[in-house]
This record gives C-alpha cells, structure tokens and sequence, in this order.
C-alpha cells in the first residue's frame, strides 16, 4: 500500500491480539481491524504468551517487518492521516531498518521548523513497527519519547540493530 491519504471506514471493528518474542520478552500486538484492514497497533509488553501459535497475514507481515524482511507497507494496512503527517511519516519510513535519525534532521527534511512538532506528530503514528517512528532519537543521541515507553523503544533498537 502506497501512503495516502484515506477516507475513514464505517465503523466496523474487529482486533487480532498476539505476541512476538523479541529476545527473552513477549511483546503483545493489538491490532485494530476495518474491513480486513489493520489500520491502529498498540503494543505492550506481556507475561503470557497470545496466539503465538495461530499465522495471519497481519501478523506475518509484522513478522517480515521486525526481521527486516519488509520494508514497504502491504496493503494489509490502513493509514488515515492528515497531509503534514503523511509528509513525516513518508520521511520516516526512508529511515533504513537497524539505523536512527534525530527529530532535528527528520524536521529539515520534512520542512518543518520545530523537532518537537515532529514529536507530536510521531506521538499520534497509528502504525508504529510498520511505520518505525522507534528509530527517531534525541539529537544527542538518547532515547526520546515513545508512546509505548522508552524500554520498549530501546529493545526495539536493540533488535533492529542486532538484525542489521
């Protein structure tokens, strides 16, 4: 799926939850489904394994994603986003898999003055893995924010940089 800009569907709703193992922690993906569509993720970490074992699309995709597989969106996916968001996050994703930007090269790039309107915008990602707002750092270097937490932020990193 080529970044667009999407019409909101009706609001038909369904989620597909399950767990990926990233080093020894279990990472739970909750997935928002319109119309055969994942269109939000949130993750979290878990204690207990979920669905590991049953495949869907969604979740070999994200699986191809984390292992660098992937590094385009499939039209498995579903972003509905305002234009200067579309601008960023289409920055974003030439960010390559196992490397990092800082919020004041992604702002030039996007034309955008301020690092922290690109926080903002990187805070509302419905797509995070699949649209790898996690690879954006401070500009010296540390962890900035990340919705789903700086640890999570962090093993992702590690997992893309051991990948790489």
């Amino acid at each position: 799926m080529a970044l667009t800009k999407q019409i909101k569907y009706p609001d038909k709703r369904l989620q597909e939850s399950f767990t990926v193992k990233i080093f020894d922690r279990l990472i739970l993906f909750k997935c928002l489904i319109k119309q055969d569509k994942c269109c939000k993720i949130e993750l979290e970490f878990s204690q207990l394994p979920v669905n590991q074992d049953i495949n869907t699309p969604i979740k070999s995709e994200i699986i191809s994603i984390l292992n660098s597989d992937k590094n385009n969106i499939s039209n498995l996916f579903d972003l509905t986003c305002n234009d200067r968001q579309l601008m960023v996050y289409k920055e974003l994703m030439e960010v390559p898999y196992g490397e990092t930007r800082n919020y004041s090269e992604l702002s030039i790039k996007t034309g955008f003055s301020s690092p922290r309107y690109i926080g903002n915008i990187l805070s509302k990602n419905p797509l995070p893995i699949v649209i790898p707002c996690h690879r954006i750092i401070g500009k010296d270097k540390t962890l900035r924010g990340y919705a789903f937490g700086l640890e999570m932020k962090q093993l992702l990193l590690s997992w893309e940089a051991r990948k790489k």
